[in-house]
């Protein structure tokens, strides 16, 4: 959660030793056609993403998934060099 709003993703950094530090955050947008209070998924449009203290600062899912290297559809288990 982040304040009212559920989280939708998280993202970890892991230290070598086994440390998790939360270090970005996409949650639910206030008064989005989702209810806040499910599970349902929501357009990425529906989402906020930014900070794990609420700043938002990537406007889009591209941005945020490019920002902290995440692979969002799984294509680098095709053995494929992404980046």
């Amino acid at each position: 959660m982040l304040g009212d709003h559920p989280a939708w993703i998280r993202v970890l950094k892991v230290s070598a030793d086994g440390q998790k530090t939360l270090v970005a955050i996409a949650w639910k947008a206030k008064g989005s056609k989702v209810s806040a209070i499910t599970d349902d998924e929501p357009k990425y449009s529906d989402l906020y993403y930014g900070l794990p203290d609420g700043t938002r600062r990537w406007h889009s899912i591209d941005k945020f998934a490019n920002s902290q290297d995440i692979d969002l559809h799984a294509e680098g288990l095709s053995g494929k060099f992404m980046r």
